[in-house]
């Protein structure tokens, strides 16, 4: 394991934690209001948090230095606005699926921007991950 003094994350593992168990929390609010049966207001209330947590997960990475729409994250960004946005597939859950993958992404990009700052061995082009 390579040493990583020095090294700080744009999302730390506190701001994962909050981030993944606010997702968690969504997804199974957005599920018991599709499951309980308010079908026009169980839809409407799901698009209404659906577009909440957007702008919430935007604000968040954006406070932290993270570009929310960047080429990377476009892509599973899309896919979950998607998914939130068909009415049965919303109760999978999206929203915890899509911060899992965003804060790895995100922390993926750190480290290598890490290593390639300050490891000589990613220097010499003998880095392997």
């Amino acid at each position: 394991m390579s040493d990583t003094k020095g090294f700080n994350p744009r999302i730390s593992n506190l701001l994962a934690v909050v981030l993944i168990t606010i997702a968690i929390f969504v997804d199974i609010t957005q599920a018991l209001l599709s499951v309980i049966g308010f079908l026009i207001l169980g839809v409407a209330l799901n698009t209404l948090i659906s577009a909440c947590m957007t702008m919430f997960f935007g604000i968040v990475f954006i406070m932290n230095g993270v570009s929310f729409f960047s080429s990377r994250r476009l892509a599973v960004t899309g896919t979950a606005l998607l998914i939130e946005a068909i009415p049965l597939l919303n109760n999978l859950p999206t929203w915890t699926m899509y911060t899992v993958v965003a804060v790895k992404n995100v922390r993926k990009e750190d480290k290598e921007r890490w290593l390639e700052k300050n490891s000589s061995a990613y220097k010499k082009g003998s880095f392997t991950q």
